[in-house]
């Protein structure tokens, strides 16, 4: 464990020198302008809509998660991509190899670290956001914070995966490869939807495929089933809006196996790689 622990904290070290930490503080930039924005009450003499306290903290609820979700996987994905490729690319990975060290030892402090970076990141842009709700409307806002905790598997699902890409594929190639299971998971809904609208039993087979291959969407349903949404005209009850199906905790079970299978998968794939 003394091993990955060192690993880990060198590869929080390389992401700092690496100044990622830059991107970080930009995005962190957009959760804090949450808290300048108007109100979206109207005033004397200004055109405008009224809408409650209440309701203008779901509306920043629901932006809110979606940049921790968007941000998140772009930042996980941009950190793991290079983690084993760029190592091999550089030539540091056989210094490493040459220590007492395991394969599983190099994989797994490696993914520890990014975990952490990312955890650290999402903790700062969800505390900003719930400052930036807080405003609006006083309280601890439980539900949000329950949303927030949902939304950190988010990013843990793509370090995963683009880790493992990275063991057998090249920067970008694992980068390329992680955005293209972004476009898979976001399908997942869509197709659903499609092909409920037009009868076609090959869109809703493919969106329930969707979701297997790449399980965001469990994520997205039970984000917003716990984050608890007072939205506005109507939203959410609209029959041609996207109907999703409710959340089950068999959703939530599915995700951690998922993660801990790409895991191992990537140890496996790592442990018999030529280098």
């Amino acid at each position: 464990m003394s091993a990955i622990g060192t690993l880990a904290g060198l590869t929080v070290r390389e992401a700092l020198r690496r100044r990622i930490y830059i991107g970080a503080f930009c995005i962190a930039l957009c959760f804090l302008g949450l808290l300048f924005l108007p109100g979206f009450a109207s005033h004397r003499g200004r055109s405008g809509i009224e809408l409650d306290p209440a309701t203008q903290a779901s509306l920043l609820t629901m932006a809110g998660l979606a940049m921790i979700k968007f941000f998140s996987a772009v930042l996980g994905i941009t950190l793991a991509s290079g983690a084993i490729a760029a190592e091999l690319e550089r030539g540091t990975l056989y210094v490493i190899l040459s220590k007492p060290l395991t394969r599983a030892h190099i994989l797994l402090g490696k993914w520890l670290g990014l975990v952490v970076l990312t955890a650290v990141n999402v903790g700062l842009w969800a505390a900003l956001l719930w400052v930036a709700v807080r405003v609006r409307e006083p309280g601890p806002h439980w539900p949000l914070l329950k949303a927030v905790g949902l939304a950190f598997l988010y990013p843990l699902i793509f370090v995963t995966l683009t880790l493992c890409f990275s063991t057998f594929a090249s920067n970008v190639l694992a980068t390329a490869l992680a955005l293209v299971c972004i476009g898979i998971g976001w399908q997942e809904g869509i197709m659903r939807q499609m092909g409920r609208i037009f009868d076609i039993r090959l869109l809703r087979e493919f969106g329930v495929f969707a979701g297997y291959l790449v399980p965001i969407g469990r994520l997205h349903r039970w984000m917003i089933h716990v984050a608890d949404l007072n939205l506005p005209f109507g939203m959410g009850t609209n029959p041609m809006q996207l109907q999703e199906p409710p959340p089950v905790t068999a959703d939530l079970i599915y995700v951690g196996v998922y993660i801990l299978a790409a895991l191992l998968l990537a140890l496996v794939i790592f442990r018999w790689r030529d280098v």
